[in-house]
């Protein structure tokens, strides 16, 4: 069966259950997002990256929002031989996103992964104090880029992101469209209300990796937090693969307190910050998704008859 049949031989069974916390006027900002999308690479050849003209977004699907703080589980999965993507994003360790993530571009394909999560805290201590979170991006496994080009046929990368926010800027996320789009635009200094960032971006070479990020203020000055102050703890992973690339980040993508704060500050942190939102015993979860893939599998009979 070619990969056109196999792909679109699924959307007809294509279904998403949602079960979301349930919004509040009062409730803290928090949320979790995803976002996953296939572009077929057309007649770019191998040692062409998969970009730009001549290439088409064939699928695309969202999933989560903001008040969607239990752990969500996105996946697309178009059988034997077809594309394959998923995202599972949790709020773990002291109420901080975790993020687990893998995606294989099988097929003429390139995917782009997305998972975007923030969570507000309100600092309780008794006195101001030095706040910056870290990062620590560990990928199970890979292909090999070639000439260390994500963007070439077999390749694979990562672009990921921490950071401190104004909780203004998550003020009017109302979907999960939005909070990604609006998500990957506002992660640097240049936009007010973000007071710190740090990021990593790379093409990946096959096998084990572990990367490190950590904030840095926007200010130049160490960030400080008052007692009685909200900010948002925010956390971006995309993982693109490429024309049978592969990327496995499923143990983990995890956010924490940054380390090179004095382990004094850090247990202070730990013992003051007070989330909008901590994980219950019993998560809500998006079912198994097809994302749409029959899309892809349309797109190629299209062309196989125009051709014909």
């Amino acid at each position: 069966m070619s990969l056109a049949s196999k792909l679109s031989a699924l959307a007809a069974g294509a279904a998403l259950a949602i079960s979301a916390a349930p919004a509040h006027a009062d409730t803290p900002a928090y949320g979790s997002a995803s976002y996953i999308t296939v572009r077929d690479c057309g007649s770019k050849l191998p040692t062409q990256a998969c970009t730009g003209p001549g290439t088409s977004l064939v699928a695309e699907a969202y999933a989560g929002g903001p008040l969607q703080g239990t752990d969500t589980t996105f996946s697309a999965v178009g059988g034997f031989g077809a594309p394959t993507a998923s995202t599972t994003i949790s709020f773990g360790g002291g109420a901080l996103p975790e993020i687990h993530q893998a995606d294989n571009a099988l097929g003429n394909v390139r995917i782009n992964v997305n998972a975007f999560a923030y969570n507000s805290f309100t600092y309780e201590g008794a006195a101001p104090t030095e706040l910056s979170y870290a990062g620590d991006l560990h990928i199970v496994d890979s292909s090999l880029s070639p000439s260390g080009d994500a963007n070439l046929a077999g390749g694979a990368g990562y672009l990921t992101w921490v950071a401190i926010w104004d909780p203004s800027l998550a003020a009017g996320f109302t979907s999960a469209r939005q909070a990604t789009l609006e998500g990957y635009g506002n992660y640097d200094c240049s936009t007010a209300g973000v007071l710190a960032f740090g990021y990593a971006v790379g093409s990946l070479s096959g096998g084990e990796q572990n990367i490190h990020l950590a904030t840095s203020s926007c200010s130049g000055s160490p960030v400080m937090i008052n007692p009685g102050e909200t900010i948002l703890a925010v956390a971006w992973l995309q993982t693109p693969s490429n024309r049978y690339g592969w990327v496995d980040a499923s143990h983990t993508f995890v956010m924490d307190y940054d380390p090179s704060l004095s382990e004094e500050v850090r247990a202070n942190l730990v013992d003051s910050m007070v989330p909008g939102y901590a994980a219950v015993p019993e998560p809500a979860t998006w079912a198994m998704m097809i994302l749409g893939f029959g899309l892809v599998g349309a797109t190629a009979r299209r062309r196989a008859v125009a051709r014909a």
